[in-house]
Order: C-alpha cells, then sequence, then structure tokens
C-alpha cells in the first residue's frame, strides 16, 4: 500500500473532503480502556467523523470513516493512516472498496507519517481528558463529543490561519462552489451576448 500523503499535511494542498487522515488512540477511565477513532479533514482539520467502543476492532474505524463519508468527505477520497492492524484488515479493504474511499499507508513505526492525527490525540488529552476526572462508559463518550464540537466549531488552529475547523470548512467550501460556478457564468455571459448582438445588429 502507497503513502500518498507522503507528510504534506499543508491544508492549502487539498480541498475540503479531499484527503482525510485518521487513527486509534485508548484513554483509561474507571470502567476500563475507551478506544476512539478518529478521521480528520486535512485541508479543514475538521473532526469529520470520530467513534469511541471498548474494543479496537476493525468496526471501531470502520464506524468513524463512515461518519465521515456522511459528513462531507468527498467520492473517491483519500483516506491515509498507520499500519495497524484495524486498517490492513481485509474488513477495512472491502469497506473502503465499497465505499470508493482510496487508502494511503505511512510507514511502520514512523507516527510523523501521520502527524495531524498524532497531533489532535495529544490536544485532546492535555487539554481535556488529563484536565478533570471522568465517569468511564457512556459519559466519558458524551464528554469526549462535546470536546470534538468544541475543538471543531470555537478552538482556534494555527494550521488554518487561527480560525476554528468548521469556519475554515465553510469558507472554504463557499470557495468552490463560488470556482465551480465561474465557467456556467462565463457561458451564461457569452449566451446573452450572443443573443443580444442577433437581436440588434448594427444598423
Amino acid at each position: 500500500m502507497l503513502d500518498l500523503v507522503e507528510q504534506d499535511f499543508a491544508p492549502s494542498h487539498y480541498e475540503p473532503g479531499e484527503v482525510l487522515v485518521g487513527d486509534i488512540t485508548y484513554l483509561k477511565t474507571p470502567s476500563g480502556w475507551l478506544y476512539l477513532a478518529t478521521v480528520i479533514d486535512l485541508a479543514t482539520r475538521k473532526v469529520l467523523g470520530w467513534h469511541t467502543a471498548n474494543h479496537m476492532r476493525t468496526s471501531l474505524v470502520t464506524t468513524a470513516l463512515e461518519m465521515a463519508l456522511g459528513n462531507g468527505a468527498l467520492p473517491g477520497c483519500v483516506f491515509h493512516s498507520d499500519r495497524g492492524a484495524q486498517y490492513t484488515s481485509k474488513e477495512f479493504d472491502t469497506f473502503c472498496e465499497n465505499n470508493f474511499v482510496y487508502q494511503s499507508k505511512g510507514r511502520v513505526a514512523t507516527c510523523y507519517d501521520n502527524a495531524v492525527a498524532e497531533s489532535f490525540f495529544a490536544s485532546l488529552k492535555v487539554e481535556f481528558y488529563y484536565q478533570q476526572a471522568h465517569p468511564g462508559g457512556l459519559g466519558t463518550t458524551h464528554e469526549i463529543a462535546r470536546w470534538i464540537t468544541f475543538y471543531n466549531t470555537t478552538r482556534f488552529h494555527s494550521a488554518i490561519n487561527y480560525l476554528p475547523p468548521e469556519r475554515e470548512w465553510e469558507r472554504r467550501r463557499v470557495q468552490q462552489h463560488t470556482l465551480a460556478a465561474k465557467p456556467a457564468i462565463r457561458k451564461t455571459t457569452q449566451t446573452v451576448q450572443k443573443v443580444d448582438s442577433t437581436s440588434h445588429p448594427r444598423q
């Protein structure tokens, strides 16, 4: 499996929903270990998908990616990850094939190849998880949901000009639609000019 990202994490090099990165982390709670899988958009740093479970089976990561596909990831997008067992499983491979997702894998034991995902988990733990006690189970999942909402909608991000990811996502999507509309606008203008010149010939 090729590395299609090659440590190029610059937001400006991608369109929203075009290239995603994902990983798994684990959180200790009173009720046992809780595993969190996330899917992050490289262009805007928005968390498009996530899922928690008390196991690390492949369904943990496919559920997170399925959420991302429903939250704006583009058909034919690239999903970049490490070479963990969940991401190299036949089940995950089949999921990606069925959902038109191209896979990209970093090198073995090289965290820098998935630095954006690693950085997100570091922020989550330092800014949120290590700051307070957690109830475990669904209570912890609800707390994670609230923090991810805060991260997406409120927290400033240095990689995207100190905007919250959700705001950058909206800005870039508007930009996408504007650029896509320009050829149609030019074509409409040319058609109007042509009709106008036909209707009002020079005297």
